[in-house]
């Protein structure tokens, strides 16, 4: 597993090669015996151990060369040139192998040329044993070293590309996909994904998987329908309490608890490391990664990288909701939820141009809710808000999604139906008349029957720039027409509509 995991722990120390098998693995026998964790092989010639190298990737390869003399010396050349013409072909981007020559004859400047060609230490072959398992212990600090500075640049390089696509703005939910799949790679997880709690979540934390990232052949969850609406108190308590907590969830699933070491290992889960994110004092959702290949301990470092951009995560969805609530507040009526009168002169606006270039056609109506100072006087300003709330739904239910319904201010509504004409916006509202005088608004002990006259224009009565002030001044007169005619009435022309109904 690469990434910023440590050194998993069945890697081999070393790889140990040479033309005489039974002498390499002899070699590799020695080196069990000092506590190095080593193979031998060989005897296939250059070619053939640079392919078992790049196979195995062991931490150091030991050349291990006989003093015989049918041995050439060109074959470490060759061997090194092989390895690492492998090695670009296969542009990992990983450091090349570190290879000791054991044996090698060669002068002061064939050495050099060795060194050159890529060797990392050369041992003449009458060296004592102890010096050969002194530089191989070395070489394997110098590899753990470099290992340990390169994991923390990709530490710093994945919290900084996270950041910087958490902290910019722009789309949250592709930004959220994208740093899955960063935190994936930079970890060297089977699988990392991201959890949320649903919308309608009941108590007991109601999650569902959103996104998900995997290794090339790991069998990806994202369609398991066990992970849609997931009750997590029940499925994984002692995960979800953690959580909750605002603590890491992580260890061996073989070691956990039922029910999670059940649930874990259904999905081939071996190790894994679960991260709250919380859009301020609320529980968001979850972010969480697999191991289902060696089952290796997540390290404090690893943790700390996470816990990071949980934390960004967690900003970022505080941003976002900010934002909605902001743009909510400017589009947005408070009471009622429909839109405001600032948003609908704007949409009504583009309408206009749009009508002008021949585009759209549209009809909008004023409509105002009949005797509403009697009800607020009468019986409270919490029946009128209760008057105004439902009318405000029934007025949105029963119109079209595409369609624009606002609240004009007071008891004052405005409706814009697109691709129709004053009679047809007049005949819907009329039917909404009707059926609201059947479905009265029970408030307390009250039974309110919602009345309301409206007053309708189309978009073929006017044009030019003062299109939407021509408009709304003729919808303005109508319904003053409907309330001058006795209220309960639709008015779309110049005269008042004949009341049907009740």
């Amino acid at each position: 597993m690469g990434g910023i995991r440590r050194l998993v722990a069945d890697r081999l120390d070393i790889l140990v090669l040479g033309p005489d098998r039974a002498a390499s693995r002899a070699t590799a026998r020695d080196l069990l015996c000092q506590g190095f964790r080593a193979a031998g092989g060989g005897s296939r010639g250059p070619a053939g151990w640079a392919a078992t190298a790049l196979r195995a990737q062991p931490r150091i390869v030991l050349l291990d060369l006989p003093r015989a003399s049918r041995v050439p010396a060109t074959m470490p050349h060759a061997f090194l040139r092989r390895l690492r013409a492998r090695e670009a072909k296969a542009a990992t981007g990983a450091p090349g192998l570190p290879v000791v020559l054991r044996g090698a004859r060669a002068s002061e400047a064939g050495i050099r040329a060795l060194l050159a060609a890529g060797a990392s230490d050369i041992i003449a072959l009458d060296a004592p044993d102890e010096l050969l398992v002194l530089r191989l212990r070395t070489q394997l600090l110098v590899q753990r070293q470099r290992g340990e500075i390169e994991r923390r640049l990709r530490h710093e390089k994945a919290v900084a590309a996270c950041a910087r696509l958490l902290v910019g703005g722009g789309d949250l939910p592709a930004q959220l996909e994208q740093v899955v799949s960063l935190l994936r790679e930079a970890t060297g997880a089977s699988r990392a994904y991201l959890f949320r709690t649903e919308a309608d979540a009941a108590p007991g934390l109601v999650f569902s998987q959103v996104h998900e990232a995997c290794a090339p052949g790991v069998a990806p969850q994202l369609g398991n329908p066990a992970l849609r609406r997931m009750p997590l108190l029940a499925a994984a308590p002692n995960a979800a309490k953690a959580l909750a907590e605002g603590r890491t969830f992580a260890g061996i699933v073989a070691e956990m608890e039922e029910p999670e070491r059940g649930l874990l290992a259904s999905q081939g889960v071996l190790s894994i490391v679960i991260l709250p994110v919380f859009r301020g004092a609320e529980f968001w959702g979850f972010i969480g990664f697999d191991d289902c290949e060696r089952g290796v301990p997540w390290s404090p470092d690893d943790v700390t990288l996470l816990k990071a951009v949980a934390e960004a995560t967690g900003l970022a969805v505080e941003r976002v909701h900010a934002e909605g609530e902001i743009y909510r507040f400017a589009v947005q009526d408070s009471l009622t939820g429909l839109h405001n009168r600032r948003y609908m002169l704007d949409r009504l606006a583009q309408l206009a141009s749009e009508a002008a270039r021949g585009d759209v056609r549209f009809a909008l109506a004023l409509v105002d809710v009949d005797f509403f100072k009697r009800v607020n006087d009468t019986h409270g300003h919490a029946a009128g808000d209760q008057v105004l709330q439902r009318f405000a739904a029934s007025l949105q239910q029963h119109f079209r999604p595409y369609d624009l319904v606002g609240r004009h201010g007071g008891d004052e509504f405005l409706v814009v139906m697109l691709n129709a004409g004053a009679a047809q916006l007049a005949g819907r509202l009329d039917a909404l008349r009707l059926s609201l005088a059947a479905q009265p608004v029970r408030h307390e002990d009250l039974e309110l029957v919602v009345r309301f006259s409206a007053g309708v224009a189309g978009s073929d009565e006017a044009a030019g720039k003062d299109m939407v002030r021509a408009l709304l001044e003729a919808s303005d007169k109508r319904l003053y027409q409907a309330k001058r005619a006795g209220r309960d009435r639709v008015v779309a022309t110049a005269r008042a509509r004949r009341r049907r109904g009740p």
